[in-house]
């Protein structure tokens, strides 16, 4: 009588092809959850993802075209601004164009960036906001004390 394949658990051991079926479906659900895990982080960080913008201030005295003591420098790493506006406390902070004509907004290239001159007669507040805005959709908000002083 010849031999015959067994499909049984011989000395205590399951057969190669039940092995590679639990093997397959444990493949499969690792995948399927890797998956899932994937698009959650996708909606989830939607926000973060949508701009890398740095808002950084620094202590620098202007006099022209108006005098100022505080500049926020806004840098934007990987789009471009149609409209880029800064508010400070509320209120839209000027910048200056190539011509050294003062602006509420400018367009931003990615990888450039802009510096908005507070006037020297606002009063700088820890708890105060700054909005980076691509014209009304905000890209980023942050309070003074947040962000980083560099030097100028």
């Amino acid at each position: 009588m010849p031999l015959a394949r067994s499909r049984t658990i011989i000395l205590g051991w399951p057969s190669l092809e039940a092995l590679a079926v639990v093997f397959a479906g444990g493949a499969f659900l690792v995948g399927i959850l890797g998956i899932a895990l994937q698009y959650f982080n996708f909606f989830t960080n939607r926000r973060e993802r949508k701009a890398d913008v740095q808002i950084l201030k620094s202590r620098e005295h202007i006099d022209s075209p108006f005098e100022s003591d505080w500049t926020i420098r806004v840098r934007y790493i990987n789009r471009t601004f149609e409209k880029c506006m800064i508010t400070y406390d509320g209120k839209v902070v000027q910048t200056l164009d190539n011509r050294n004509v003062s602006r509420d907004a400018l367009p931003l290239d990615a990888g450039g960036g802009w510096n908005f001159r507070i006037p020297k007669g606002v009063e700088i507040k820890n708890k105060a906001w700054v909005i980076a805005k691509d014209g009304d959709d905000v890209v980023k908000k942050r309070r003074w004390e947040e962000l980083l002083e560099v030097p100028a």
